[in-house]
């Protein structure tokens, strides 16, 4: 909808030249069929009353808090999820490591940015999608 600045016909290997606002995005479209362009047009009139982000879950309430105990080649593991927001992998009660994690969802825990871990509905804890673990 806006031509300011644009020549009606350009070709192939031409230049065009525009001064832009600050902050402002224009998007060129070379094309013979006329395009819609409503939902980009919502985006750039969106206001702070219509832009509801989802609530933050706050660590400290998160229900993956806790040790969690899970075996790899008959060997005990465990996780623990701190109210710090760090993840504790132990091997036989030896620290293996300590990472941060982020909270995904009610459900969902990212470690290290990397490591899913979800709860799942009989309350057990898929870690990695490949190990199931209990509290």
């Amino acid at each position: 909808g806006d031509v300011r600045d644009l020549p009606s016909e350009i070709r192939v290997g031409g230049e065009l030249t525009f001064l832009l606002e600050p902050r402002e995005v224009r998007i060129v479209c070379f094309s013979d069929s006329p395009k819609d362009w409503a939902n980009l047009k919502k985006l750039q009139t969106r206001t702070a009353e219509d832009f509801k982000p989802e609530p933050k879950i706050a660590i400290a309430e998160h229900p993956l808090l806790g040790i969690w105990n899970y075996t790899h080649n008959n060997s005990p593991y465990s996780r623990e999820f701190t109210k710090e927001g760090i993840c504790l992998l132990r091997h036989n009660n030896v620290l293996l490591w300590s990472k941060p994690f982020k909270v995904i969802d009610q459900n969902t825990i990212l470690v290290d940015g990397q490591y899913n871990h979800k709860l799942q509905n009989d309350g057990s804890l898929l870690i990695e999608e490949q190990y199931k673990a209990k509290r």
